[in-house]
């Protein structure tokens, strides 16, 4: 675990004005990374920033979307290699490329896990794995402006539309995003069904999303959703009054918002305490976070 000791300390986060996101929590196991790949082919004098969405989670996609946005405002010419989520880099304004040549920064913290990918690439894709240590310090982060698909936006309000039409309620509408990768991070689902029960009671529009894979459990809540697209989901947050969520990828999207957000922190690191518009709530304090 991340406890060991007599162990090499890499740094313990990067911190950019008063964003704070713990990439390098855990230190490396014995011989750590090859010199092969320690500083890659980053280019100072050319201020080029690039960074490899395919190495991270959503989170950690729009974490470092706030940091280069203070490269880019310093003038920084900064990129994304082409992934899956190709429309939320342009949404915000950065130039995704698929020129792997020059290398590209990872984004998460799963450093083991990184590891064994260069292992299976044999090096034929470098990146540089220290990016924190390579890059000067951002100047501030920079919330990015993100443009949503009209098509997306549309989809949004005919469910929110729906949702109030079916329940009859003049209320606030919530939205209730009960579900995350890590279970671990998950705060038990009877106390979703119970808030939206609640919020019901109260006369507020409630609704619930999650993936295809949830669908069962949606079927919990008077109106759910499990095959809203991305897209779909920033639509659906960016038009709430409210969000509950876990310590998950809907916490970061609603970053990219100004919806009143609640988290729902448990075995993980307080890091959304400087978003005015967020508010966190410990379900549980737990001695290694």
């Amino acid at each position: 675990g991340c406890g060991a000791r007599g162990l090499p300390q890499l740094e313990t986060g990067l911190v950019a004005g008063k964003l704070l996101y713990p990439y390098l929590e855990c230190p490396l196991k014995k011989g750590g990374f090859s010199n092969e790949f320690e500083d890659g082919d980053f280019d100072r004098k050319k201020r080029v920033a690039i960074f490899d969405p395919n190495t991270g989670g959503l989170g950690d996609l729009i974490a470092v979307m706030w940091l280069a946005g203070g490269y880019k405002e310093a003038g920084w010419e900064v990129k994304f290699l082409s992934s899956g989520r190709d429309w939320l880099v342009r949404g915000a304004g950065f130039e995704v490329t698929t020129d792997t040549s020059q290398g590209a920064f990872p984004l998460g913290h799963e450093f083991e896990a990184y590891r064994v990918e260069l292992t299976v690439d044999k090096g034929k894709t470098p990146r540089v794995p220290l990016w924190s240590s390579v890059l000067p310090s951002s100047p501030r982060p920079l919330k990015p402006v993100l443009t949503l698909p009209s098509v997306a936006t549309r989809v949004a309000q005919v469910n929110w539309q729906t949702a109030r039409d079916l329940s009859g309620a003049k209320g606030k509408k919530v939205l209730l995003a009960p579900f995350a990768h890590w279970t671990a991070r998950m705060w038990p689902l009877h106390h979703y069904y119970e808030l939206a029960a609640q919020l019901i009671k109260d006369g507020h529009v409630v609704v619930a999303m999650g993936l295809p894979a949830n669908e069962a459990q949606l079927r919990g809540f008077s109106y759910g959703y499990a095959q809203l697209s991305l897209e779909e989901s920033f639509a659906m947050i960016e038009q709430a009054d409210l969000l509950v969520c876990n310590d998950s990828g809907p916490a970061w999207m609603s970053t990219l918002t100004d919806t009143r957000t609640v988290v729902v922190v448990g075995p993980s690191r307080n890091i959304f305490g400087n978003f005015d518009h967020i508010t966190q709530v410990a379900a549980k304090d737990v001695w290694c976070t």
